[in-house]
């Protein structure tokens, strides 16, 4: 027997179960993490954090390399403004030949 009136047995006994109760505790204070986390709100803020992240990563990137390469940006810049004006472009050229072709017409007659 022990000073507290416990028998040895009894004293390990309510040993493993104050380490049982604080193991389960733990347990309890990381599964409720755990559930907090997984939460849709939780998950969604992950997610644009991590996004937010790696586009900052990427936009840094381009614009380091675009400084880097001015003249190609431009070019590229350029070609595509002439890409998506190449109807009316072709338009104003056909008009311009036609109109060059009347007077041609006319100072030959």
């Amino acid at each position: 027997m022990s000073k507290s009136g416990k028998s040895d047995a009894e004293e390990a006994l309510a040993r493993q179960r104050e380490a049982r109760d604080r193991a389960r505790a733990g347990f309890a204070t990381r599964l409720n993490k755990l559930r907090e986390e997984m939460t849709p709100d939780a998950i969604a803020g992950r997610l644009i954090e991590d996004l937010t992240y790696k586009t900052q990563g990427v936009v840094g990137q381009a614009m380091e390399i675009a400084n880097d390469n001015r003249g190609v940006v431009a070019g590229t810049v350029a070609a595509l403004a002439m890409w998506a004006a190449r109807r009316p472009m072709g338009r104003g050229l056909s008009a311009l030949v036609s109109r060059i072709a009347r007077r041609k017409a006319k100072e030959t007659k």
